[in-house]
């Protein structure tokens, strides 16, 4: 081969070594850029992907405060009902459930010393079928309004236990267990057909053993526990 040709060979070659390395270098400049781009969309898809977790959680936590909310609003929605509801009393059934609430109860005794027990009526008629208002009327009357002697330092609220004009009658620990103990006397004896003082429901049916004077009944006690009973319904409903 002359010395011409063996030139040219050469300078064919070292050409086509040098595209050959020039392409494997543009390759692998290629492949890098690609890895990084392939790096940085993952980590853009991790990103994404815990916001999106992140909003999830955001949702759930908001739908259940919503549903709290919808059942505060439910209850706040019942109770506005039963407030406006008005209450029951019927003198010639004293079974007949008022419907009380403590807010109705609280309304009709309030300024009296008899309101901090409220509640207990309430508790007492659903407890014992005696309507609250009717009770409270015996309280009422037989207290003086909590205000009487036997009230302050016997806890009796309700003549218990006291069967003539100078006994001294029951103790009880407090008002709470004196108007309890006076619903559940009125339920047994005097408001269940077999009761050993059962004379009709009515307050004077009541009254015909529960006050007497002199060995016969006394109805002006009834008038007046009706009264007053009328009294606290029209305090609640008006």
């Amino acid at each position: 081969m002359k010395k011409s040709e063996i030139l040219v060979v050469t300078a064919l070659v070292a050409g086509m070594t040098t595209v050959s390395l020039f392409k494997a270098y543009r390759d692998s400049e290629t492949i890098a850029n690609l890895k990084a781009d392939l790096s940085t969309t993952q980590q853009y898809i991790q990103e994404k992907e815990e916001s999106i977790s992140k909003l999830q959680g955001d949702v759930a936590e908001l739908k259940k405060s919503n549903d709290n909310l919808r059942e505060d609003l439910r209850a706040s929605q019942l109770k506005i009902q039963q407030m406006e509801q008005d209450v029951y009393y019927s003198a010639t059934d004293v079974t007949a459930p008022s419907g009380a609430t403590l807010y109705h109860m609280t309304k009709a005794l309030k300024n009296t010393p008899l309101v901090i027990e409220a509640n207990t009526f309430v508790e007492a008629e659903k407890r014992y079928g005696v309507n609250a208002l009717f009770l409270a009327g015996i309280v009422a009357n037989e207290s003086s309004w909590g205000k009487s002697d036997r009230a302050k330092y016997q806890n009796n609220l309700s003549g218990y236990a006291v069967y003539s004009r100078g006994a001294k009658g029951a103790t009880f620990d407090d008002w709470k267990s004196s108007i309890l103990a006076t619903a559940k006397l009125l339920s047994q004896d005097y408001l269940t057909s077999n009761g050993k003082c059962f004379n009709g429901k009515s307050v004077e049916g009541v009254n015909t053993l529960y006050c007497q004077k002199d060995g016969e009944a006394d109805y002006s006690w009834s008038t007046q526990v009706n009264n007053i009973a009328k009294e606290l319904q029209n305090k609640i409903n008006s």
